[in-house]
């Protein structure tokens, strides 16, 4: 065929052409795929140090290759592995680890509105009623807010029953509850 762009093409020309540029659409990400055929691995630590937690994550994190058709892969780390109990939000911003399991509430003293984030004394109580809070509610959304202004990129929640009490303190008794310089008359 001459290369004469007033000579216009012939109907079966432009239907071929359309199919090779179709089929070469179609294909172009499975070849980027294939040449790049590497797995983004990326260390996640956790806040278990053992037991059934730990253990749970690291099935969990074995099941993120195959989910994602081998792009990513979790290498799973118990707590302190590689940052210590209080480190991980700073390793992660740092790049020491690439992701984080833990709850919000371990880092109410870097970060104070992730005390409200998690299981706190007379909130809520029950794993659906953290479900509405955040997927009805705007919860999720808004954690993501509070965890981007560190630059951070927040997945999701870990469920988790009823509500626990963090104290620094061993509370052992009702009396543990006292403050010493409450004004309440003694029971």
């Amino acid at each position: 065929m001459p290369n004469d762009k007033s000579i216009p093409l012939g109907r079966r020309q432009i239907l071929t052409a359309g199919a090779a540029a179709a089929a070469g659409a179609i294909a172009a990400p499975y070849v980027a795929n294939a040449q790049a055929g590497a797995t983004t691995t990326f260390k996640v630590q956790t806040s278990w140090p053992a037991g059934v937690g730990l253990e749970t994550f690291k099935k969990w994190c074995g099941t993120i290759k195959d989910k994602t058709g081998g792009e990513l892969e979790f290498k799973p780390f118990a707590a302190k592995e590689l940052v210590g109990d209080f480190e991980l939000l700073d390793g992660v911003r740092n790049g020491v680890v690439e992701a984080m399991n833990s709850f919000t509430l371990y880092w109410a003293g870097k970060v104070p509105a992730t005390a409200f984030l998690s299981s706190y004394v007379l909130g809520l109580r029950y794993p659906h009623e953290w479900d509405v809070f955040f997927y009805s509610k705007g919860g999720l959304q808004a954690t993501r807010d509070i965890f981007a202004k560190l630059g951070l990129h927040y997945v999701n929640r870990i469920h988790h029953g009823p509500n626990i009490i963090h104290s620094k303190k061993p509370i052992r008794s009702f009396e543990d509850f006292r403050i010493s310089s409450c004004a309440c008359p003694a029971a």
